[in-house]
């Protein structure tokens, strides 16, 4: 079976929008399947979330940082596929 990059494959999302939420979140030179660690745009963390469990196999953690001068954004963690799927 091939996948369209139309097609709603996981939680309303297509596959094209997965890998996308989860290309923002790697930071370069990273492997997909390494544990993520990265800040993460509000407005795409359902996203982002949906593609690290559908690509990565991995349960992800997001919250709210506030800096000292008052500056708020968004941090999104997850173990990655090397520890949740193995291989």
């Amino acid at each position: 079976m091939t996948t369209t990059t139309e097609e709603i494959v996981y939680e309303g999302f297509t596959h094209k929008q997965l890998t996308d939420a989860l290309n923002k979140v790697i930071k370069k030179g990273d492997h997909w399947k390494d544990p993520i660690y990265s800040r993460v745009n509000k407005k795409d963390i359902p996203a982002t979330e949906a593609a690290i469990s559908y690509i990565c196999g991995s349960p992800c953690e997001y919250w709210r940082h506030r800096t000292k001068s008052g500056h708020t954004y968004w941090m999104i963690s997850a173990s990655g596929y090397f520890n949740c799927v193995g291989a």
